[in-house]
């Protein structure tokens, strides 16, 4: 399992495939997945399925379409969890 207590940063992760995908990412063992998306309440509801999943999530309210904004997401999760 590739993704075994790694984290994990899913774009998109309010519905569709990207929520799929952070739901996966945790039942495969993911320790943490960050959710991002630019709907704050679908993110919280997707990241509510991946701690029903067993694993930690973190959300956070971009849009990959504002450059800017995806730098200083890049600059939180690096701060916050050693990572980008």
């Amino acid at each position: 399992r590739a993704v075994q207590g790694k984290l994990a940063l899913v774009t998109g992760a309010g519905a569709g495939i990207g929520r799929a995908t952070a739901v996966e990412l945790a039942r495969n063992g993911a320790h943490s997945v960050v959710v991002v998306d630019r709907d704050l309440a679908a993110a919280n509801e997707t990241a509510d399925a991946v701690r029903a999943a067993c694993a930690e999530a973190a959300v956070y309210q971009v849009d990959v379409c504002d450059e800017a904004a995806m730098n200083d997401l890049a600059a939180q999760v690096r701060d916050k969890h050693g990572v980008v």
